[in-house]
């Protein structure tokens, strides 16, 4: 399948998913990368292969905030994320989750918006984030 971030037809366009992920990800492009630290993150493993089941960066944008990008490339299952800002403690955050209901879903002229961000309700608890990243999920979040 063609990897392109918008398709056109004639007087027809439509952003595809690969659009909404690099959308997601602006907020870190030119901010400065942070160390992060993952402990017990979980493997994904798949026909014999085995791959980290949780990645994550971390970066602080042009405006001071911290933000977060995270990636569940489980396709089945969720995974629960508790996050603590080493020098600081997270009071509000927001985030925005990229998934589909099934790992081929794309979207088409006929359907459009079947792949697209949706808002994330970020829960503070105890000055850290915990976040329930769902299968197949790209998540970015600003801490503010």
């Amino acid at each position: 399948m063609l990897q392109a971030m918008i398709l056109t037809d004639k007087e027809k366009m439509l952003l595809t998913p690969t659009y909404h992920a690099f959308h997601l990800y602006r907020p870190l492009q030119g901010a400065t990368a942070l160390p992060e630290h993952m402990s017990n993150a979980p493997e994904y493993r798949h026909g014999g292969q085995a791959i980290s089941g949780l990645s994550a960066s971390a970066a602080r944008d042009t405006n001071g905030n911290l933000q977060l990008a995270l990636v569940n490339p489980d396709p089945n299952n969720a995974r629960q994320v508790r996050v603590r800002v080493q020098g600081a403690e997270a009071t509000r955050a927001r985030g925005r989750v990229l998934t589909a209901g099934a790992m081929d879903a794309h979207n088409g002229f006929g359907q459009p918006e079947v792949v697209r961000p949706s808002d994330y309700a970020v829960e503070v608890q105890d000055g850290g984030l915990v976040l329930e990243l769902p299968p197949k999920s790209v998540m970015v979040v600003v801490v503010e």
